[in-house]
């Protein structure tokens, strides 16, 4: 088989060689477009700040009464951050919240002592016929436990990096 032979000039092969300016341009132009667009999306999206803890229901005998409060403990390094009539989101461990939704309620009571194991305990009211967000009404009992949130801010990405 013949080989091959360039007849072109050393100049001419030259600037075959090279990749042409404007390709060069173009593919910084969209790597630049992409970072810039993911920075702005970093800024734009907003995160929530959630303090979790773990909840107890008390004095729920079978139906919600005006007497029916929980008891949710967080970490005490949060005593600053919450304030009553903040809104608590409940997740009972007996109705998935992927299913039935959430309880919200509001805090009735600030703690005035911090517990032994560093928690506080933050006392919050069941609404009577409370319905979760998904318009289910749950049969509320003495002692259920579940997982309670309380949103105390929204930050955005860069804010959440910052604080940490």
């Amino acid at each position: 088989m013949p080989e091959f032979i360039d007849t072109h000039s050393r100049e001419v092969q030259e600037i075959m060689e090279q990749p042409s300016k404007w390709y060069i341009n173009i593919a910084c132009t969209i790597v630049l477009i992409l970072v810039l667009a993911g920075i702005l999306a970093l800024v734009r999206v907003k995160l929530p700040e959630v303090i979790n803890g773990n909840i107890t229901i008390y004095d729920a005998p079978g139906k919600v009464t005006n007497g029916s409060f929980g008891i949710m403990k967080i970490n005490q390094s949060h005593l600053n951050d919450i304030r009553k009539d903040m809104a608590i989101d409940i997740e009972l461990a007996s109705y998935p919240a992927n299913r039935y939704g959430t309880l919200h309620c509001t805090i009735s009571a600030l703690p005035d002592e911090i517990n032994q194991d560093s928690t506080i305990s933050i006392k919050f009211n069941l609404p009577p016929q409370s319905k979760t967000s998904r318009d289910y009404t749950p049969v509320l009992l003495n002692g259920m436990v579940g997982n309670g949130k309380i949103i105390i801010g929204v930050n955005n990405f860069f804010d959440k990096i910052l604080k940490k």
